[in-house]
């Protein structure tokens, strides 16, 4: 379902400021060819009709005077239903508009959230099986906090660590270390993570070096885009310490030591009042709060969780309410309650 939504958001964002009138339908079939939401047949005068983007490229080049855009957008979102076994189909008539749509198949989402129970269950890494190498490791991020970050979770298991600001520091340590792996983020001054991921790759003696991009921007996220600079892989913000040992595991052939997660037990969430909650903040060490309400005006949903995690067992109360903030992005409340600390 993330992907069928950024498809979209890319349509409503790239396609519809140059619309004078837009509509998005979704329309649902179940297994036995019932229809659960609309019908398509109703949308389509000719459903046999072979239209292909190019026909449509095409078509709107005479428009494209009135209306300049790239057409990036629609090139990303057939990338997108490709990947999920489908393909982007579309009419159009100049001066009229062109309605878009695509065919693919799912699953039942009982089978979905079957698939994020098991996930949720995966051990966490303790340490690391002895007789392995010390491996190198370069973050490369603007952001100080985010790379705190990667810091706080790499260092406990005797990893070298360093760490760049910028794509052109990120070459400079590279090229003098040689790190067997770099956490490369795509937003950076000076030079930004695809470009300094081509001039190391470029090289003879990238061989060596794993390359995984870190990116929450949704069009960075296009996989395909960050595989044609040369990079290895790539990990979405925010992001588990589960999927970060997993790459490392994937990439450098690492063996984690892991402890078994013990059944969680479910505790039910305790609510506060507002008023209980402003007086349980201002009672919170000030260290933290200067922290969360700078990772909160930065929108760092990674980092704001992090910090909450800090907190010790007698905040449970102000850790389950930031917690549900946090997730439910309510970022302008949380800001409030902070800055009036």
């Amino acid at each position: 379902m993330n992907i069928i939504w950024r498809c979209f958001f890319i349509f409503m964002f790239a396609r519809c400021p140059f619309c004078a009138y837009a509509q998005i339908l979704f329309l649902l079939k179940d297994a036995q060819d019932r229809y659960v939401l609309g019908n398509f047949l109703e949308y389509l005068e000719d459903p046999t009709d072979d239209w292909t983007i190019a026909d449509v490229v095409s078509s709107a080049h005479t428009e494209r005077q009135a209306q300049e855009g790239t057409g990036l957008g629609l090139t990303i979102s057939r990338k997108f239903v490709q990947l999920m076994g489908g393909d982007l189909r579309v009419r159009s008539e100049i001066g009229v508009g062109s309605p878009f749509s695509f065919h693919i198949t799912g699953k039942r989402m009982e089978q979905a959230a079957s698939v994020r129970r098991r996930s949720s269950t995966l051990m966490r890494p303790v340490s690391l099986e002895p007789g392995q190498p010390r491996y190198r490791i370069l973050i490369a991020d603007d952001s100080l906090d985010n790379r705190k970050l990667l810091v706080t979770l790499l260092a406990p298991f005797d990893f070298e660590i360093r760490e760049a600001a910028n794509g052109q520091e990120a070459i400079d340590v590279w090229r003098d270390w040689q790190p067997h792996l770099i956490w490369m983020d795509l937003r950076m001054p000076v030079l930004d993570g695809n470009q300094a991921t081509r001039q190391i790759k470029a090289t003879p003696q990238s061989k060596q070096t794993k390359v995984i991009v870190l990116s929450a921007s949704v069009i960075d996220d296009d996989r395909l885009a960050v595989m044609a600079a040369g990079c290895d892989d790539f990990l979405g913000k925010p992001f588990r310490e589960a999927e970060v040992f997993a790459l490392l595991e994937q990439h450098l052939g690492l063996r984690c030591v892991y402890a078994e997660k013990q059944p969680e037990q479910v505790i039910p969430e305790e609510v506060m009042t507002p008023d209980a909650l402003t007086a349980a903040i201002a009672a919170l060490p000030p260290d933290f709060s200067a922290a969360f309400l700078q990772a909160t005006r930065q929108c760092n949903l990674t980092l704001m969780l992090h910090l909450i995690a800090q907190l010790r067992p007698e905040h449970k109360a102000v850790v389950d309410t930031l917690t549900k903030l946090a997730e439910n992005f309510e970022y302008k409340r949380l800001l409030t309650l902070f800055e009036d600390v």
